[in-house]
Order: C-alpha cells, then structure tokens, then sequence
C-alpha cells in the first residue's frame, strides 16, 4: 500500500466512525436549526461563509500539499541544466523573507535546528542521514540530517472574528459551543497559510 492508499484507507475509517458520524450529524443540526431560526451567528450567511472556507481548506490539504500539484514537481536549476543555487547564510535568509513577504505572511523568521528545537517536531516525522527527505508507507515525515534550519512564518488571522470563539452559546443544541463565525477567521488564516506553504514549496 503506497502512502496515498493509506491516507485515504485512514481518513476513510475516521469518516465512517460512529463518533464522527454522531459529531457530524450534531454539527449540521445545529447549522440547519440556526439557518431556519436566523440565529444570530448561524445564520445562512454565517454559515455559507465559514464552510465555504473549511471546505477549500480542506481541499487544499488532500489534493494539493499531500499529493503535490496534480504530479508536478517544483522547478528547480536541475531542470534547466543550471548549477544549484549558493548564498550566504545572511542572502539566503533575506530571500526567505522578500519570498515569503510577497506570498502573504507578515513576519518571517529562521530558526536552526539542534537537539532542543528538534524536540519541538512532532511524532510524525524524524531526522535521519538520507540525502532527500521522503515520507514512508506509515506517513511518517524524513527530515535528512544536514538541514541545519527551519523557516517559520506567520499568517494573519482576523482578531475581531476570533472574538467569536471566546462566546459560549447557552441555550439548547448550541450549549458549548461559540458562534460559526468564529470558526470562520480560522478557517481563513489556515487557507492562507497553506497556500503560502504550497507557493514557498513551489518556489
């Protein structure tokens, strides 16, 4: 089984759970009660909007960052008989910034990566001695050893719509749960963010 048959066998078993059959039927009740009520926070815009973004989002991630741009690899000097790029430390990180400022995120950084940033990484990747880095049948990201630094940046997300989330509903189907709004400014900022992490892919 090759990483994508298991991608879909895993997400396939989640989606199919008793849980998540519950979660979800809940979920679109309380959409479907809040849209026909015209409850403030659920209305049919409300609801239109976050889910529009959640749904492009989530595209994003199966298509595009899992499986690559339908085949296609970045170009790279390789492809057109060029000799690799060299940079100081000082140019390269300067590139990373003018790049990534242009794709969107404010704020850029490097951090380099030694015993105790490593510890940050999670459990579904490593560091080992390889040349290239490749993911294996269980999908566990394989970082080569001699990359030294990690590029980091920020995405904006609307601090007002997150104003949203610190509500907490009181009353029936909706008890413990903040306004769709909410969710939508997340929605958002992590549509950007994987954009700008499939454009500095490409790039």
């Amino acid at each position: 089984m090759n990483h994508k048959e298991a991608f879909t066998a895993l997400l396939y078993k989640f989606m199919t759970s008793p849980k998540f059959k519950a979660n979800d039927t809940a979920r679109k009740e309380r959409f479907k009660q809040g849209v026909i009520h015209n409850r403030p926070g659920w209305t049919m815009k409300d609801v239109a909007l976050a889910m529009s973004l959640r749904q492009v989002r989530s595209l994003q991630r199966s298509l595009v960052l899992h499986e690559g741009y339908f085949g296609k690899g970045a170009y790279s000097p390789d492809t057109y008989g060029a000799p690799a790029w060299q940079g100081s430390s000082e140019e390269n990180t300067a590139l990373m910034q003018s790049v990534l400022h242009f794709f969107g995120s404010p704020q850029v950084g490097v951090v380099e990566l030694n015993q105790n940033t490593k510890r940050l990484f999670s459990a579904r990747s490593r560091f080992e001695a390889v040349d290239k880095p490749y993911k294996t049948a269980d999908k566990i990201a394989v970082i080569p050893e001699k990359c030294k630094y990690a590029v980091t940046f920020l995405v904006k997300q609307s601090a007002i719509m997150n104003q949203f989330s610190a509500i907490t509903e009181k009353e029936g189907i909706w008890s413990n749960y903040g306004p769709i709004l909410g969710e939508a400014g997340t929605y958002q900022a992590y549509h950007y963010e994987a954009l700008i992490a499939f454009k500095l892919q490409m790039f």
